[in-house]
């Protein structure tokens, strides 16, 4: 079914979104704490 499929990628595309937030976040949050600290 077309829309089972169209279902598996929007989560798929959503999950690997949130995994690049997570990892731009701690990014973020280090380069603060190295800044903070120098």
């Amino acid at each position: 079914d077309d829309n089972v499929i169209l279902y598996k990628r929007e989560k798929k595309n959503a999950i690997e979104f949130e995994v690049l937030s997570i990892h731009f976040t701690i990014d973020t949050a280090f380069q603060l704490n190295s800044t903070i600290h120098q």
